[in-house]
């Protein structure tokens, strides 16, 4: 089975091709290197470190990876109460053993969320990177061997010749931040000419726009509740009195600014939003 992701170019359209990547390049990624680099990860890290508490307001735990050696070579916070492992039991772990603690449903949405960062960023010069953040939602162990739900941050990350040489994972406690949480990646690019934040929630790395600044219409509310009841394109052309290719753009319109790809997905948010509402029928 292949992951997949994309290169997310600097002025993004709405929705990017997908490239297939392999399995192994999750593995690859965090793949021991040939030529060793003298670079410590000390003196790159021991200030943001110093402050990493500032960084969540919940239980928290975070390790530094090291691309070179394919290995965890620091970790710390609340390893013991966040997670199964002691502090001394994350060093040396290699990510696809840390993938072990994720919820199985959540591991293979983390590898392809992983991948594709690592590309997005590779491109971008420090200056740039410093203005990407980005976070993962997901379910991992805990102490007493449960799946709660965590969120992932990067505050810090070390490339050398564009390849990631270091990066500082921080996991924090999640699940009383919304009642209905569920795995899913956030990119905040503001080297973007609009700053805005961008969601996937699937293995082929689509992204969407958060909270779009475009409302729908009052005629797209139209168009959305009689698609809401069941009324196919032409149907609705009759009711409303509009061409069927005006619904059909409509429609179109509805699926960039809401974010969704599926007509059940704009039917399932008319439900929600409109479904007490017939100001506009």
């Amino acid at each position: 089975m292949a992951i997949f992701w994309s290169y997310l170019q600097p002025k993004m359209s709405f929705v990017k091709k997908l490239n297939a990547v392999t399995d192994t390049d999750f593995e690859n990624l965090y793949k021991a290197k040939d030529q060793a680099s003298a670079t410590k990860w000390e003196p790159i890290f021991s200030s943001t470190l110093a402050h990493i508490d500032q960084f969540s307001t919940t239980d928290y735990l975070w390790y530094l990876g090291d691309f070179q050696t394919g290995t965890i070579v620091a970790a710390g916070g609340d390893t013991e109460t966040c997670s199964p492992l002691g502090n001394n039991d994350w060093i040396g772990l290699h990510p696809m053993e840390l993938g072990k603690l994720f919820h199985p449903l959540d591991m293979r949405k983390m590898q392809a969320f992983t991948v594709y960062i690592a590309s997005y960023l590779s491109e971008r010069t420090p200056e740039e990177r410093s203005k990407i953040k980005v976070s993962m939602v997901f379910r991992m162990l805990n102490q007493q061997q449960q799946y709660t739900w965590r969120m992932m941050q990067y505050p810090l990350m070390h490339y050398e010749k564009k390849q990631p040489r270091y990066i500082l994972c921080l996991i924090s406690d999640y699940s009383h931040i919304t009642p209905n949480p569920k795995c899913c990646m956030f990119i905040n690019d503001r080297n973007m000419s609009e700053h805005t934040l961008y969601t996937c929630d699937e293995e082929t790395i689509v992204l969407r726009k958060v909270n779009s600044e475009k409302p729908l219409t009052q005629r797209e509310i139209q168009v959305l509740k009689l698609l809401a009841k069941g009324l196919i394109s032409k149907e609705i052309a009759e009711v409303l009195q509009i061409s069927k290719n005006t619904v059909e753009n409509h429609k179109q319109n509805m699926f960039a600014k809401t974010g969704m790809k599926k007509l059940t997905e704009l039917v399932s948010y008319a439900n929600k939003h409109f479904s007490d509402d017939d100001s506009f029928l």
